[in-house]
Order: C-alpha cells, then structure tokens, then sequence
C-alpha cells in the first residue's frame, strides 16, 4: 500500500510541476518582442494563474485519493490551453506541444483507454478558441485530426508500456514478499518441528506459502496399498524424482529432496499459477527446507529412541521404563517380571546364553503385549511392563504371558508381581507395590504371579 501511495502522490506532483514549468517557460518569453495583436498583460496573468495553479495543486494529499482523483489534471491542463490560445488569438495560437505533453502524462499515469477517453475534450481545447474568435473550421479540420490522433496514439502508446512496467513492478513484489516467506518459512522449519503433528504443520506452510487451497504430504515408506495410495500425481513426483502439474495446472507436486535422497513429497491442490517456471522453483526451494527438517526430526527421534532402548533386548531401558510409568492413568497395570534362578543361567551355562534368554523373553515379551502397553528392562533380568486400561483383567492377561513362555520348555521361568494404578497415587509408589508383589511371588516358590494386596485395597 506504501508503495501505491508514494506512486500517486509522485504522479500527481510530477503533473503539477508540469504546471509550473511551463507557466515559468511562457513567463520567460515575455522579454521577448510579442507579436502583434497579442496583449502582454493578460498573457503575464494566464501565466502567474498556471503557475500558483501548479503550486496549489503540489501541495494537495494526492495520497489520499483515488487514481482517478488525478484526471481532475486533464480538464484543467485543457483549460489552461484554450485560456492561453484564446489570449495568443488565433494567429499566434500554439497546440501540438501542449497536447503531447498532456498525452505523455496521461500515457504514463491511467490505464489504456483513457487517452481515447478524454480525445473528445482535447478536440474541445482545440477548437474552442477558433470559435470564439469567429475563425473558419474548415483549414483547421485536418490539423485538429493530426494533433487529436497524436494524441490519442501517443497516450495509449505509453499507457501501454506503462501497464506493462507496473506489472512487472508488481510481479517484483510478489516475488520479493514471496522470498520473505520463503525465508520466515525455512526460519520457522530450522527451529524443529514436533513429531506428532509435523506432516500438517509443513503442508500447512507450503499451502499458505504457494497460496495454495490446501496440500498434503506423503512419503516413500508410506503405505501404497489400496486402502491409502498415493494419489497419481505425487506417484509420478515420486517416480521421476521431480516436480510434477496436474493437466489443468491447478496442482503440483514436489519432490521432498534432502540429504538422503527423495523421502517424499508435498502435494499442493487449488493453485492459481500464471508463471509455472517461477511457481516451480518456489515449491522446490520449499520442499528441500522441509525434507531437511523431516530428517533433522527423525535423526532426532532416532536418537531419542536410542537412548530409551535396551541394546541386548531391543526393548526400553530404565529411562524408557520410566517415560512409561509417568503416563501412568487409572486403571492402567503395572507389571514387574524377574527371570527366576538367573544366576544360576549365567553360572552353568555362561553369560552368552544368559544373554540369549535376555533377548528371547525380550522378544516374546515384544510380541505378547498389545499395541500401546509398555515393555522395558528394568535393570538385570528384571522388567517393567505398563499394561494399558488392563484393570482387573491384568492378572489373566500375565498369567497367559507365563503359561506361553513356559509352553516353550525355557532354560528358566520368571515371576511377576502387579499392581493396579489409582486416581491421585504417585506412579513411584504403584511400581513400589508391583515390586513388593513380585517379592511375594518368589517367597511363594517363584513361578507365578502375585497381585498386589495394597493396590487391590487402593483399588476398592
């Protein structure tokens, strides 16, 4: 809006200087020798009223009005010329100049039309002072063809060129206001991204950055099965590894790009493009800034998992048992599990096959669980697991997981002690009842599951 403002308020200065200059360049011919006929005394006055006219007309807030508001020049500027010619007489009368000069400003300022608009007041100027001093039209029908003609071709000449450089003017500012985005966009990619929401956080900028109705994202290890495939378009972004337009050129898609290659791409649907070559490098600059930050997320959730994860078991550590417990909701069990006669594995038949039974029961314990309980190594042969909204139901779901380890002739079984989670308890002092439970389940001769009588009491 600045800028618009600044324009008209330098088209409507220019004009009045127009004003100024010539009243100043007509006043200085007054030294000269005048031709006959012509009164000086009303030429020096024509020429003082033009100059404050301009002056007056300097000082206007043409910022504030429309660009229309600036044709009010046109009628006076004519104005100025019939007043002049009509002093000048018919003999000395002067028009070619004065009507080109209007026609470049009024060229440069509107839009294509309105020199033609405004030819019928022009042809007025012109004739209006051959009437009023009772002169025969006819001589001066070709001349006033000429100049209304000029007029008109050179006006709608400049409109012409002039349209075409605001809108290359205004095509610039797009293209700057979209490299700002583009930038607070990547500034705002840089800073992380959250992993539970990060697809529909980056669709959302690329759909505001390319003024897009909406975009989604895909990627390569999504799922292509026929209940969610890609959509054809971002099957064939994927497939040639570049962008890709829909037939009507209203949607594109663009490859995800980053350091190990195409990790997926963004769909973006309801554009409304008139440059596809510039659209193009805008959603790939944008879809490389964001596969970058798709790896940056998932280097760090990597990283995150790693150190939440048992390396011998694959399972979670103590760190991740306790990510577990502090999610803790009524309702949900806490189980803990210990290998029974342990040591004596380790003792008979090594460390390497204690070791392998760590990793067997991390792997049954992995796949015996449903999806959304918790399994961790506590510490040893000791672990914790979270079973879910279990309730009441936990002890028949641990007594099957001992009944299958057992089905499999181990080299040892385990016991386990549970405790149920209630409204307002600490999660330190549930896992502090499963343990006393698992207590009691060795004291009862190992190989069972013991229920915790403190949590049951809680419970009721």
């Amino acid at each position: 809006m600045a800028v618009l403002a600044l324009s008209q308020r330098l088209l409507g200065r220019v004009a009045a200087f127009m004003f100024v200059a010539a009243g100043l360049a007509d006043l200085a011919t007054r030294g000269f020798p005048t031709p006959e006929g012509v009164d000086t005394t009303t030429m020096v006055v024509v020429d003082l009223s033009i100059i404050v006219g301009g002056a007056c007309l300097f000082a206007l807030p043409w910022h504030r009005w429309s660009r229309r508001a600036l044709l009010v020049f046109v009628p006076i500027a004519l104005g100025s010329v019939v007043w002049r010619n009509w002093a000048l007489g018919p003999d000395n009368a002067t028009y070619s100049m004065y009507f080109v000069v209007a026609a470049a400003w009024v060229g440069v300022t509107f839009r294509p039309g309105t020199s033609l608009m405004c030819s019928p007041m022009v042809a007025l100027a012109y004739l209006v002072p051959l009437l009023v001093h009772h002169e025969p039209l006819g001589p001066s029908v070709g001349y006033l063809a000429v100049t209304v003609s000029v007029y008109v071709v050179m006006g709608e000449a400049l409109a012409w060129l002039a349209t075409r450089l605001r809108s290359a003017e205004q095509a610039d500012g797009r293209r700057l206001q979209d490299m700002r985005r583009l930038v607070t966009v990547s500034e705002a990619l840089a800073h992380g991204l959250d992993g539970r929401d990060a697809g529909k956080v980056v669709a959302g900028h690329g759909a505001s950055l390319m003024r897009a109705h909406d975009a989604e994202i895909s990627f390569v290890s999504d799922s292509a099965g026929d209940d969610d495939p890609h959509s054809p378009l971002v099957e064939r972004c994927l497939s040639e590894g570049r962008i890709a337009w829909a037939e009507n050129g209203t949607s594109m898609a663009a490859p995800l790009s980053g350091t190990s290659g195409v990790v997926g791409a963004i769909e973006l649907r309801g554009l409304r493009v008139t440059n596809r070559e510039y659209a193009a490098d805008l959603a790939g600059a944008f879809a490389t800034q964001a596969a970058l930050a798709f790896e940056r997320l998932w280097v760090t959730e990597s990283l995150i998992d790693a150190s939440l994860q048992d390396e011998l078991t694959g399972l979670g550590n103590r760190r991740g048992a306790s990510a577990a417990l502090s999610r803790l909701a009524p309702g949900d069990a806490v189980v803990m599990l210990d290998l029974d006669n342990f040591k004596s594995v380790n003792d008979e038949f090594g460390h390497a096959v204690g070791d392998d039974v760590l990793r067997r029961l991390g792997a049954f314990l992995r796949d015996a669980v449903r999806e959304g309980d918790s399994c961790a190594r506590y510490g040893g042969e000791e672990f914790v697991l979270v079973l879910r909204r279990a309730g009441t139901r936990a002890r028949v779901s641990v007594d099957r997981f001992r009944s299958d380890w057992n089905a499999g002739v181990p080299i040892t079984t385990f016991s386990c002690g549970i405790a149920l989670h209630v409204h307002g308890q600490p999660p330190g002092t549930t896992l502090r009842f499963a343990d006393e439970a698992l207590y009691d389940a060795k004291r009862a001769g190992r190989d069972c599951v013991k229920e915790s009588s403190a949590s049951v009491a809680a419970t009721v």
